[in-house]
């Protein structure tokens, strides 16, 4: 399986692109507890659904572009990322939508004939997953919606 043709757009809107990206989406790991009780033989650990560590995700851009100061807009920037997943039985359309609050921006390298890499660090409060037109996973922190 490949991923084929992924970019990002500025809110749902397939004509405000903002280019073809290098994305690492976030890391779903929940916040869990140790407990051990009268009744049970050991430790386990139990989490509160819905309750996950924060999503941390990195997008990095070819070069610098004039958007992508937009996105240090402090309250955050909601942004799709489409793309393909190439399977040997055919492709799918996969979605991510996430609200991103911004933690830096890092310009890159200013080298002859070569790709500046700026790249954005982003903490997400909303994440939201679709493969084929089908909803697999949205989680909204401040709205406390969390469905799988």
């Amino acid at each position: 399986m490949v991923l084929n043709g992924f970019a990002v757009y500025k809110g749902n809107n397939q004509l405000d692109r903002l280019g073809i990206v290098k994305a690492t989406m976030p890391k779903i790991e929940f916040n869990k507890e140790t407990v051990t009780v009268a009744g049970i033989l050991g430790d386990i650990k139990k989490g509160a659904v819905g309750n996950t560590k924060e999503y941390d995700v990195s997008i990095e851009f070819l070069n610098a572009s004039e958007e992508h100061f937009d996105l240090l807009y402090p309250n955050g920037t909601l942004l799709t990322f489409r793309g393909q997943i190439q399977t040997t039985s055919g492709t799918k359309a996969m979605k991510v939508v996430i609200k991103a609050e911004t933690n830096g921006l890092e310009l890159g390298d200013f080298e002859p004939s070569k790709k500046m890499g700026t790249k954005i660090e982003v903490t997400t409060p909303y994440l939201y997953i679709e493969i084929d037109g089908d909803e697999v996973f949205e989680h909204d922190k401040e709205n406390m919606v969390y469905r799988v």
